[in-house]
């Protein structure tokens, strides 16, 4: 098993306590990041270990390797990327991958180890509050013969300890060397010209997404929304007293077909990208503008950049223009 070392270990042979990240909440990209960089900064801040055994979707595209696991490895190589170009069909594949997953790592891991699983789905757990922590989390810390913790889900918070440890999670989540070399190239050659960058995360909705809404903050986007967000986005450099032209926009959406005719009076960057490069893009940014979401709310904290939401009319946004969101916001 690939266990991430996180602190200063030099192969002492001491037992160390160990967590185990055994099942995320089926979110996408931004959901998982969130679930592993919680918990992570909290081994770290502890100095346990961590394996994450459940980054089969997304690992393949980081330099850390996930997972070593004989067993998980089955899981790993098995899951069905091939069909990434149709979201309805990887969805169904994650889906039936999932039942499988669950029946022979899962349930058994249950079923054995009951008393060392934390399921963090119907309880939030605030790993850097002494006060809110249950008695599983105080028994795994401070008993000699509790060595091994199982985590499912994704509610588990740490602020203070992932704002402490930022450089490390960063490293830990660095993207594969070709990718890092496409987000370098591409930043540069637009940081060359232009004084501010600003980020624009627009996500659409798609088959499968949940049906959550804010009542005055996008979630989702159509086309029809665009010239409310050129309108934002126009007041916001109006208002910073930015050079149109020496300002750029650099656009990351899951809508590969976007219509960038709404964004004409701008210095528009897009183009059909991974969204690993969209991700780690948004955060190299000097301001990002997104939707309310756990994908700009990431590449927020990741670049250590202010965040500021997409609303659903100019009104709502000039109240709020000087407004900026925490990552934070979108995880309490």
């Amino acid at each position: 098993m690939t266990t991430l070392f996180l602190k200063n270990n030099k192969g002492e042979n001491r037992d160390r306590k160990k967590i185990i990240v055994l099942q995320h909440n089926e979110g996408q990209l931004g959901n998982q990041l969130w679930l592993f960089s919680n918990l992570i900064a909290y081994a770290l801040e502890k100095d346990f270990d961590i394996d994450i055994w459940c980054f089969y979707q997304y690992g393949k595209f980081f330099k850390t390797p996930f997972p070593k696991n004989k067993f998980i490895k089955v899981f790993y190589k098995t899951f069905p990327t091939k069909v990434f170009s149709n979201k309805n069909l990887f969805r169904i594949a994650r889906k039936i991958h999932g039942f499988f997953y669950k029946i022979f790592v899962v349930y058994p891991i249950k079923i054995f180890y009951k008393n060392k699983i934390i399921d963090s789905s119907k309880v939030k757990f605030i790993l850097d509050n002494e006060d809110k922590k249950l008695q599983i989390i105080k028994d795994f810390e401070t008993k000699n013969n509790f060595s091994t913790l199982f985590t499912i889900d994704w509610n588990f918070n740490c602020f203070s300890f992932l704002e402490k440890h930022r450089d490390d999670i960063k490293e830990i989540f660095k993207p594969k060397d070709d990718i890092l070399l496409r987000i370098e190239n591409y930043f540069s050659d637009i940081k060359k010209k232009f004084d501010n960058i600003i980020g624009l995360h627009l996500r659409y909705k798609e088959a499968g997404d949940g049906n959550f809404d804010d009542p005055n903050i996008f979630c989702f986007l159509q086309d029809k929304d665009l010239e409310e967000v050129s309108k934002q986005i126009k007041e916001f450099i109006k208002k910073k007293n930015f050079d149109l032209s020496k300002t750029a926009i650099l656009i990351a959406s899951n809508n590969k077909n976007l219509d960038i005719n709404k964004f004409r009076d701008f210095n528009v960057f897009f183009k059909p990208r991974h969204f690993i490069e969209d991700l780690f893009l948004l955060s190299k940014c000097d301001i990002i503008f997104a939707c309310k979401s756990s994908f700009s709310s990431y590449a927020s904290y990741i670049g250590n950049k202010p965040l500021i939401y997409l609303y659903k009319n100019v009104g709502y946004f000039l109240e709020n223009i000087n407004k900026i969101n925490k990552y934070s916001d979108f995880l309490e």
